[in-house]
């Protein structure tokens, strides 16, 4: 087992994940290696480990880059957990 530090969404979904404290995230233990896209926004944080759903996962790659930038305008405008 490993710690990371993930950052969560209002609804558990899974922002963020890195191997350092960070002001806000939340210290988990997970056992590794992660999964490719962790951090994609189709993961969510549930029961104390992480559970794809592929619902949310964008369907193109401009779908992706918008959700992308969705993303980055809700962590600059500090509207993120």
């Amino acid at each position: 087992m490993k710690t990371y530090y993930i950052q969560l969404d209002q609804n558990n979904i899974i922002r963020d994940v890195v191997e350092m404290p960070v002001e806000g995230y939340i210290a988990v233990q997970i056992e590794g290696p992660l999964p490719v896209g962790i951090n994609g926004g189709w993961y969510k944080w549930e029961n104390g480990t992480y559970v794809e759903y592929p619902e949310l996962k964008p369907e193109t790659e401009l779908e992706q880059r918008i959700a992308d930038l969705e993303m980055a305008i809700v962590a600059i405008l500090g509207g993120g957990k």
